[in-house]
């Protein structure tokens, strides 16, 4: 069983229109997976899908050598992935619906935000439909994080 890595990258994006209705730090994502020998970011950005492959060894860390401005990341592990079955992709062309497209995923959100809840929401069903492993929280430094730290102190 071979396993593949993902981590989803939600940041705060560049000043755009748009953002003003998107969450704070979740209004772009990007993706950072390696193979045998390299660390591979995919970044869908507004004119181009940009690749770039790290200058470090996979037993590096990159959270350590790079200051990622994150909201939140999810680490994301895939088991065998399903090459054959074919769907098209139907939504906006966003960093969303690349990402969705580059992992595989099969469905519906239009927003980083709406991503980030819909994956933590998998039921195992979902999982299983997906071929994924696990999903876990790598890092979380939203403000909506923060708010719901304070939520649950304040009940207890």
């Amino acid at each position: 069983m071979l396993e593949k890595e993902y981590w989803i990258i939600f940041t705060q994006g560049i000043t755009h229109w748009i953002t003003r209705w998107l969450k704070r730090d979740f209004s772009h994502i990007w993706l950072l997976t390696k193979d045998e020998f390299n660390w591979i970011a995919i970044n869908p950005t507004r004119r181009y899908l940009q690749f770039e492959i790290l200058p470090l060894s996979i037993a590096e860390d990159p959270f350590k050598h790079y200051d990622i401005k994150a909201g939140a990341i999810l680490k994301i592990t895939f088991t065998n992935r399903d090459d054959k079955t074919q769907f098209g992709s139907v939504g906006l062309l966003n960093c969303v619906t690349w990402s969705k497209y580059v992992l595989g995923l099969r469905i519906w959100c239009l927003t980083p935000f709406g991503l980030y809840r819909r994956l933590l929401r998998f039921k195992p069903d979902d999982l299983a439909k997906h071929n994924i492993k696990s999903i876990e929280v790598h890092n979380d430094w939203s403000r909506n994080a923060l708010e719901q730290r304070l939520e649950r102190a304040t009940k207890d």
